[in-house]
C-alpha cells in the first residue's frame, strides 16, 4: 500500500460516514494523531491489547475501529504505571516523586502508590466493566496490575491487596528500572518540555494552586479524605461471625458480623451522633458520593446502611439458617491475615470516636 496522510483516509470516510450523522453522545472521528504518513490500516470492533500489537505486528499505521477508543473521560492514571509503560519502551523518564522529603497529611510512609483507604482495587471478574478494564491494563503490561497481582489476598470476586506488601513491590520495581530515573523533591510547578502531570488526588498544595491557577477558576479539584477503619483479626468474636461471601458465590473470603435489630439501633444512634474529625486545609468539607463516609451514610435515614453496605441479602447465618438484621463485612488487609478492614467503613471520624462506635 502507498503510504497516505491520515487527512485522506478520513476525506474518503467521510464520503460515506459523514460526522454530522453522529448522535450527540458519540465520539467518532480521529482521537488519536501521531501525524505520521500510514502505510497499513488495521479494522477492529475495538482497540484492545492484542489489536495493537496485532497493528504492529502488520506495520498497520492506522487502526479504523467501531467503538472509539476514548468515550468516557479518563479518570486517573497513575504515574508511577505511566512511567512504567514509558520506559518499558526504551524511553528514558525523570519521576519527580515529593516523598521522602514531604508528605501530605494523609501520607504515612515513603511507599509510591500508597493506598490511604481501602485496599480493593474493586471487581475483578470479566463479566463487569472495571474487571474488564483490568484485564485490558493486565495485556498492555500494566505495572500496577501486575503487582496488586502479586499481593493480592482472598477477597472473593474483587482484587484486594496487601496494601504495604503492594506499595513496597511498586516501589522496588519502579526504583530498579534502568529507564527510570526517581528525583525526590516537591513539585510547585509544570516544567518546560514534554511532561505528564499525574500527581493523584494527594497533590501538595503549592502544585494544586499552580493547577487551579493554569485551569481557571472553578476548575474544580477537590479532594474528599475518608479512612479505611482496620481491626486485627484476633479482636473477632468467631463465635457470633461466620466465614462467606454473598450468596455463596466464590470462595468463603469475608467475615461476616451480623447483628440483630437492636444492636443496629444502638449502633446507628452511637454512628449519626459521633464526632467528625476537623477538615484539613487540604480536603473539600463536600462528600464525594461515590465513597461516601458511613456517617453520612447513616444521616440519610435509619435503614440507609441496611441497603449499602450492611445490608443482609445473600448473607445466611449458619447458625440459624437466616438473614441477620444487618451484617458488617471485614475483608482481609494483610498477606498474613491478621488484620481486616471494615467493608464499605471509610469515616471522617475523629480516631477515639471510631475506637468507641466501631
Amino acid at each position: 500500500m502507498k503510504p497516505v496522510s491520515v487527512g485522506q483516509v478520513l476525506a474518503f470516510m467521510e464520503q460515506w460516514a459523514p460526522q454530522d450523522l453522529a448522535e450527540s453522545w458519540d465520539n467518532p472521528g480521529l482521537l488519536v494523531d501521531c501525524g505520521a504518513p500510514v502505510a497499513g490500516i488495521l479494522t477492529a470492533l475495538e482497540v484492545t491489547g492484542p489489536v495493537i500489537r496485532e497493528a504492529a505486528e502488520e506495520g498497520c499505521g492506522l487502526i479504523v475501529c467501531h467503538h472509539p477508543v476514548i468515550f468516557h473521560p479518563l479518570k486517573q492514571m497513575g504515574p508511577q504505571d505511566l512511567a512504567f509503560l514509558l520506559a518499558q519502551r526504551g524511553i528514558s523518564v525523570k519521576l519527580y516523586e515529593m516523598k521522602p522529603e514531604k508528605r501530605t497529611p494523609a501520607h504515612h510512609t515513603d511507599a509510591f502508590a500508597e493506598l490511604c483507604c481501602s485496599n480493593s482495587l474493586r471487581g475483578a471478574g470479566l463479566e463487569n466493566a472495571v474487571g474488564l478494564l483490568k484485564e485490558e491494563l493486565r495485556q498492555l503490561g500494566s505495572l500496577i496490575l501486575s503487582c496488586a497481582d502479586a499481593t493480592r489476598v482472598e477477597a472473593g470476586g474483587a482484587l484486594a491487596v496487601d496494601r504495604h506488601g503492594f506499595a513496597n513491590l511498586v516501589t522496588e520495581r519502579i526504583r530498579s528500572h534502568p529507564n527510570i530515573t526517581v528525583i525526590p523533591g516537591e513539585v510547585t510547578a509544570i516544567p518546560e518540555g514534554e511532561v505528564v502531570v499525574a500527581s493523584g488526588p494527594l497533590t501538595s498544595d503549592a502544585l494544586a494552586e499552580t493547577l487551579e491557577t493554569l485551569l481557571g477558576e472553578g476548575c474544580g479539584l477537590h479532594f474528599y479524605d475518608a479512612a479505611a477503619p482496620l481491626v486485627s483479626a484476633a479482636s473477632v468474636d468467631m463465635e457470633s461471625a461466620w466465614f462467606g461471601s454473598r450468596y455463596d458465590k466464590g470462595t468463603a473470603d469475608y467475615v461476616n458480623c451480623p447483628m440483630t435489630e437492636e444492636e443496629y439501633a444502638a449502633f446507628w444512634e452511637a454512628l449519626t451522633t459521633a464526632q467528625e474529625a476537623e477538615v484539613h486545609g487540604f480536603e473539600d468539607s463536600q462528600v464525594f458520593e461515590g465513597c461516601m463516609p458511613v456517617e453520612v451514610m447513616a444521616r440519610r435515614g435509619r435503614d440507609t446502611l441496611r441497603y449499602g453496605p450492611l445490608k443482609p441479602r445473600g448473607l445466611k447465618d449458619p447458625r440459624t439458617g437466616k438473614e441477620p438484621y444487618a451484617v458488617v463485612q471485614l475483608r482481609r488487609d494483610n498477606a498474613q491475615g491478621s488484620i481486616y478492614n471494615l467493608v464499605g467503613f471509610q469515616t471522617h471520624l475523629r480516631f477515639p470516636e471510631q475506637k468507641r462506635v466501631f
